[in-house]
C-alpha cells in the first residue's frame, strides 16, 4: 500500500494538460534521438 501512495497521489494531480505536454516533451526527445542515431550511422 506504500508503494501505490505516490502512484495514487500522482494521478490525483494528473491534468489533460499536463498529460499533453509530457506526450509532447517525450516524442520531441524520442525524435531527436532517434535522428541522432540516424546521422551517426550515415557518417
Amino acid at each position: 500500500m506504500i508503494a501505490i501512495f505516490p502512484f495514487n497521489l500522482d494521478i490525483s494531480l494528473f491534468t489533460p494538460d499536463r498529460f499533453y505536454k509530457m506526450i509532447v516533451s517525450l516524442s520531441f526527445i524520442i525524435g531527436v534521438f532517434l535522428f541522432s542515431v540516424k546521422n551517426q550511422h550515415l557518417y
